[in-house]
């Protein structure tokens, strides 16, 4: 208890900020929310008519009748909204940071006024991948004969997926990840002539993916390190 008390007075000197627990979880490590009466910047991109600008979130209580609402950043008019009696949560939005920075944020309501400053903190451009795969745990979710029939199901539905995306642009196409190879040998020992040559040419057509190993693994997001751990 002792040492947690010395890390929070080390943590309150240095003004280091809070960061919510949730936030943290999705990995995005070192996040600063300096809390506000009613504002607090988000870490994070958005895109708004094909440009990116960064959110910050902002809490405002009105009371009385419907009324206009303009808030401000550094002097400058970012919303214009009307607002009905109540708690709002919305977010205004800035150009992204280069450098974190103090902004003052500012809104007028009903004659009512409030200001305050938050630190905005540059972003870390991400390239995020999304891979649809039905995960192999035989016999641990379920009996093994309705796993069977799950995954077999969950093949078929995914060819057809593909199918109807064939024609989207590119990287928005669906592809089905087969995260073993037991499902695409049990596909090809249970099911129609017509429905094996469907699998084979949805691999062939990248509609279906496999990998590597034949129980366990998604080889596919293994880095090299990992396949020589698994196949050694």
């Amino acid at each position: 208890m002792e040492r947690r008390k010395v890390i929070k007075g080390i943590a309150a000197a240095a003004g280091m900020a809070w960061v919510s627990p949730r936030i943290s979880a999705l990995g995005l490590d070192q996040i600063s929310v300096e809390k506000s009466s009613f504002g607090i910047p988000i870490r994070g991109l958005s895109n708004k008519g094909g440009k990116l600008v960064q959110p910050i979130q902002l809490t405002v209580e009105h009371a009385g009748t419907d009324a206009t609402l303009v808030v401000r950043v550094d002097h400058q008019k970012v919303e214009n909204r009307v607002l009905s009696p109540g708690t709002h949560t919305f977010n205004v939005y800035v150009d992204p940071v280069e450098t974190a920075r103090q902004m003052l944020i500012e809104y007028e309501i009903a004659g009512k006024s409030e200001s305050a400053e938050v630190r905005v903190e540059p972003v870390r451009k991400l390239l995020i991948f999304i891979l649809p795969h039905s995960h192999h745990d035989l016999g641990y979710t379920d009996l093994q004969s309705n796993v069977e029939e799950k995954q077999m199901a969950n093949i078929s539905r995914g060819i057809e997926l593909a199918r109807n995306t064939a024609d989207y642009p590119p990287g928005a196409r669906f592809v089905w990840n087969l995260e073993v190879l037991w499902g695409a040998d049990l596909f090809m020992r249970t099911k129609t002539e017509p429905e094996r040559q469907e699998l084979i040419s949805a691999v062939k057509k990248s509609w279906i993916g496999l990998n590597g190993m034949y129980a366990n693994e998604l080889t596919g997001l293994c880095r090299p390190e990992e396949l020589l751990q698994l196949f050694r």
